[in-house]
């Protein structure tokens, strides 16, 4: 099952390779309100993708959205993909053994 996923997660990370850091202020100041809301204590990398049209939880510690998202969205959508995809991240980090 392990094997599974690094494979797959070889391959998502090799067709999104594009993605580059988020250094939008009002993009990431949603992401550290609902970290600070959440209680998430880990950091958490904020990339954009022109190859993905669905947002992607990355590991246990990066969420990659996809760049239209960044200039169509409004504060509210934004808000709730990123409250969804920082979920993911709490699952996986808890079957990890390592709560984010």
């Amino acid at each position: 099952l392990v094997l599974v996923f690094v494979g797959r997660r070889l391959v998502l990370t090799g067709r999104i390779g594009d993605r580059r850091a988020v250094d939008d202020r009002a993009v990431l100041s949603v992401l550290d309100a609902l970290r600070a809301s959440g209680e998430v204590s880990a950091p958490i990398h904020l990339t954009a993708s022109q190859a993905i049209s669905s947002p992607v939880a990355l590991g246990a510690s990066e969420i990659c959205l996809p760049a239209t998202a960044l200039h169509d969205l409004d504060t509210e959508q934004l808000r709730a993909m990123l409250a969804h995809e920082l979920a993911h991240l709490g699952v996986l980090g808890v079957l990890l053994g390592r709560p984010i």
